[in-house]
């Protein structure tokens, strides 16, 4: 082998060591770099992470010593899903709801067009037995707002009840009073006792106790007072009669002035001949005083045909003037019947509410 041959062999062998060297340090310097990469990497990742923040420390409640309150009622007002909340929020208390007055119940609207006629009854010490009276109570009767003035009205002998009814007395009072040409007022018309033949009070007494008189004054008339709205006072009541109802109503409103204020008789039976009534119906028999008559409102009348029953009144009328007592007479059309009577309701009860006030 020649020296070049030699040559070229050794640089071939130096040229492959070099070359192994050169890949081996490649290799470290390749590995070097990867594990500073990851380092770095690492290192990277840990400061973009954000630090977290400290956390508060527990919220610790006490219990307090005091019962735990009933948990108040859900307001309606109060929203129907539940809020998400993200923190500790403050309890707040709702406002209490205003309550709503209660709603003041509407005045009741009458809508009555006509009064109504009752039938009451009580016991009778005087006359001995229980006696009825018909009551008319007037349109829209209100006895815990109003008081009404009453007209006591007494029928003739020929009826036991229902005269003044009959010849139309309720139905001129609803007329009246529905059109506002008088006040509301109570009519009080009672049965009699002739059934009871001679010892009928209303027959055979004159005035005094154990009479007619004292039956209406002592019984009936505290009796309506006590049980319906009546104004209690002599000016709020009137008392009238027909026939010897009318002889009746005289005798009473003239002994009783603190009692009635105003007298009707319409064909009053009180001459000689009638019922044993005495001869001179004299005034000063029955009136308190004269004082007191003067202060009384009187309406006597009589039919034109009614010759029996004109004397009476007639001269009544003519003493009560004498006397200053303000009266009225008046002669109609007509006799000693119930169609006469009928044909001048309207008058007499236009008279009895003359000076009731109106409201």
């Amino acid at each position: 082998m020649s020296w070049v041959q030699r040559f070229v062999i050794a640089l071939l062998i130096l040229f492959a060591m070099i070359a192994l060297l050169i890949s081996t340090e490649a290799d470290l310097i390749v590995a070097a770099l990867q594990a500073s990469n990851k380092a770095s990497v690492a290192m990277s990742s840990q400061l973009a992470a954000p630090t977290p923040s400290p956390q508060p420390p527990p919220l610790v409640i006490m219990a307090s010593a005091q019962p735990t309150p009933a948990p108040r009622p859900t307001s309606t007002l109060a929203p129907t899903h539940t809020p998400q909340v993200a923190a500790i929020v403050p309890i707040r208390t709702p406002a209490p709801t205003p309550t709503a007055p209660l709603p003041v119940p509407a005045a009741a609207i009458c809508t009555d067009t006509a009064g109504k006629v009752i039938e009451d009854s009580l016991t009778s010490r005087v006359l001995g037995h229980k006696i009825s009276t018909q009551v008319y109570l007037p349109p829209c009767y209100a006895p815990t707002k109003q008081q009404y003035p009453t007209l006591y009205l007494i029928q003739g002998r020929f009826y036991i009840w229902g005269e003044w009814e009959d010849d139309g007395a309720v139905d001129v009072a609803n007329s009246l009073i529905m059109s506002k040409t008088v006040a509301p007022f109570i009519m009080v018309m009672p049965f009699n006792d002739i059934d009871m033949g001679y010892a009928s009070k209303y027959l055979y007494t004159n005035n005094g106790p154990d009479s007619w008189e004292d039956f209406m004054v002592n019984e009936l008339i505290p009796y309506i007072d006590k049980s319906y709205a009546t104004a209690r006072h002599r000016d709020m009541r009137a008392i009238g009669g027909i026939s010897r109802g009318g002889y009746w109503a005289t005798v009473i409103g003239f002994s009783h002035p603190e009692l009635f204020s105003i007298i009707g008789g319409h064909s009053p039976a009180i001459a000689a001949e009638f019922f044993d009534m005495p001869a001179d119906f004299s005034v000063a028999n029955y009136a308190p005083s004269l004082a007191q008559l003067r202060t009384q409102r009187v309406w006597l009348d009589v039919g034109n045909d009614d010759q029996p029953s004109y004397s009476g009144p007639n001269d009544l009328n003519k003493k009560l003037l004498a006397l200053g007592v303000p009266v009225r007479f008046s002669v109609g059309s007509g006799g000693h019947t119930d169609f006469y009577w009928a044909s001048r309701m309207k008058e007499y009860l236009l008279f009895y509410a003359e000076t009731w006030p109106k409201k």
